[in-house]
């Protein structure tokens, strides 16, 4: 049996006998940190190494960016203007599909933003 941990409560996990109904084994579980409470350091620039890269179809490339300060824990999300041109695979690693030029942006949960165009040959 498990009641699982909430923001304000301990869980509790038991393994219980099925014939006589005796707890075997009790396991409390820490109660969740609230999200809210924890103080992130937050981006405060961001920025790509180029403004525009060539790449060839069917390559894949790392792209490279600046971010301060070092530390920062914000959230990052990618976004290709064109994913049958350029598609984004996983931390900041994009691959030409076809010929033509998409437009990248890096963005943080806290807004700020930076961009790359990838023409695709």
């Amino acid at each position: 049996m498990v009641n699982n941990p909430t923001s304000s409560q301990n869980g509790l996990k038991e393994k219980i006998c099925n014939r006589c109904g005796v707890v075997l084994q009790s396991q409390t579980i820490p109660k969740l940190i609230s999200t809210s409470k924890l103080k992130l350091t937050p981006t405060s620039k961001l920025k790509f190494k180029k403004k525009s890269i060539t790449i060839k179809k069917g390559k894949s490339i790392k792209l490279k960016y600046t971010r301060k300060p070092v530390n920062a824990q914000d959230i990052l999300s990618w976004k290709s203007s064109k994913p049958k041109v350029v598609k984004i695979l996983k931390n900041g690693k994009v691959k030409g599909i076809k010929k033509g030029k998409s437009v990248i942006t890096l963005k943080t949960n806290t807004g700020k933003k930076a961009k790359i165009t990838i023409k695709v040959k």
